[in-house]
């Protein structure tokens, strides 16, 4: 115990200089900064920055932490000296551990002082629920960053993963992304941008995934949820998009990792500082992961395969990591190996996303139990200023469920519209070129969603007639409850059925 205060009394005043700039720092950005901001803004407005300033400065010292407080591991000379010191292995990490932890909270304290000038009325329980999301999320972070810290055996090669285990994650979520926005036509109808917007909103499995797999994307989740709830007035109050949960699986990663990092320090040796690193999930993880992501950009471009310039970049990339992981240039076998199983892999997944429609993600079609539901159908012409407007009332399904049903049917009808007349080119060069976009809007949870579709047809063709009758039907039925017709009698287009 007295080894445990005197190293805790040493490091504290080791780091002297450090602690005092980073301290009036501190003060100056958030008690300071709240009270210059009181009669200026409003405390909606302050709130916000605060948080993201309280962000910036907790993930921040979350990544340059780690490597400043394990950097005598990298040191031979110096990892005997600490040998020396009167702890156990295991109590010496812990306390480094803690100690960084303490260092990582110190905008924690900068903010309860916020507090208590600013008093308990410039508090809210959304301001205080972020923030512990900000401190939970800053300690995965850390504690990942200590584990990679711990096990690689040079500067170099922490510095490398650290940046990279941050990065390569959200790149493989791009990759799959843009898989998505590349092969959206051939899954989806509607504009791409719809699901998107709807998949991060609702389905759970995605924020789930989007919370767990990255600590980017966990920040980027989180940044959507503080401008949600303290700038959007289109969407409810306590909209949460990060899962109520997933704090509880960012402490229990913590302590998994925190016992990894333990483990690897207590069998450290010496002779491993300044040597290779050669634990299976540094490079050959990542270089597999980044390999991935690279293979499924290139596969989402329609090059051919002599003159794809990403999946070159990825090949000529993945041995040039390879060289960099081992100090030297050569090629083995499971390098070639793990190469080809790479690629099978991606072109498996690719093949995988699009039969199974984006991994059972995506649902065009429109709930027929959906809370409230409307269409608006949108005439123009290409190349003139007539177009001709109608939109349906908002009908609710307490209500109006023979009518929702109805507007569903039309959605059927719209899609295989779409889909038949997908492939037509020409007709954007006919000067009678009219736009057909339906936009169904419906609200699910309090929110709002759309299904955007576009159809470009001849003026004189059999489908816009189609559509003009569905909309005179639509009247007759009750179904519209605004019209608005625009142009002049010298148009090449009179929105009527021939």
């Amino acid at each position: 115990m007295n080894s445990s205060l005197a190293y805790i009394r040493y490091h504290i005043w080791r780091d002297r200089d450090f602690l005092i700039l980073y301290g009036i720092s501190l003060l100056c950005i958030f008690p300071m900064l709240a009270l210059g901001l009181h009669n200026s803004w409003n405390t909606e407005d302050s709130h916000l920055l605060m948080l993201f300033m309280f962000m910036t400065s907790m993930f921040t010292m979350a990544l340059l932490l780690p490597a400043y407080l394990f950097r005598f591991l990298w040191n031979r000379r110096e990892l005997d000296l600490y040998a020396c010191i009167g702890l156990k292995r295991k109590s010496f990490f812990t306390l480094k551990f803690l100690l960084g932890l303490g260092y990582l909270m110190l905008p924690c304290v900068a903010m309860s002082i916020t507090f208590l000038i600013m008093g308990s009325s410039w508090i809210s329980g959304d301001f205080l629920s972020i923030m512990g999301k900000i401190v939970c999320l800053s300690a995965v972070l850390y504690t990942i960053d200590v584990w990679i810290a711990v096990v690689c055996h040079s500067r170099i090669d922490a510095v490398l993963m650290i940046i990279s285990y941050f990065v390569l994650p959200f790149l493989l979520m791009f990759s799959l992304l843009t898989l998505f926005l590349e092969y959206a036509n051939e899954l989806v109808y509607c504009q791409a941008y719809d699901l998107l917007v709807e998949g991060l909103l609702t389905n759970p499995l995605v924020r789930w995934i989007g919370s767990i797999i990255s600590v980017p994307s966990a920040i980027i989740l989180l940044v959507f949820e503080v401008l949600i709830e303290f700038t959007s007035a289109s969407l409810p109050k306590n909209f949460w998009i990060l899962p109520s949960g997933a704090w509880l699986l960012w402490l229990a990663l913590c302590g998994m990792l925190f016992v990894g990092a333990r483990r690897s320090f207590v069998l450290k040796k010496a002779e491993d500082a300044q040597s290779l690193t050669k634990s299976v999930f540094m490079y050959p993880v990542i270089i597999s992961i980044l390999t991935l992501s690279l293979l499924l950009i290139s596969l989402s471009m329609h090059y051919e395969p002599l003159i794809n310039a990403p999946l070159i970049t990825s090949i000529f990339l993945y041995f040039i990591l390879w060289f960099i992981a081992q100090r030297k240039i050569g090629i083995h076998i499971y390098h070639v190996v793990i190469l080809a199983g790479l690629i099978i892999l991606s072109v498996l997944t690719k093949e995988l996303f699009l039969m199974s429609k984006g991994f059972g993600l995506i649902d065009e079609r429109i709930d027929p139990y959906v809370e409230k539901l409307k269409v608006d159908i949108h005439l123009s012409e290409v190349y003139g200023d007539s177009h001709y407007v109608v939109t349906s009332s908002m009908f609710d399904q307490k209500n109006n469920a023979a009518k929702i049903e109805e507007l569903i049917e039309l959605q059927d009808m719209v899609i295989q519209d779409v889909k038949e007349n997908y492939e037509e080119t020409d007709t954007w060069a006919d000067d009678t070129a009219v736009n057909i976009d339906v936009i169904f809007t419906y609200m699910e949870d309090q929110l709002e969603y759309t299904r955007y579709y576009t159809l470009v047809v001849h003026g004189d063709s059999e489908l816009l007639d189609k559509y003009l009758e569905q909309i005179e039907q639509m009247q007759e039925q009750g179904l519209i409850v605004q019209e608005k017709r625009e142009g002049n009698s010298n148009s090449t287009v009179q929105w009527e059925v021939k």
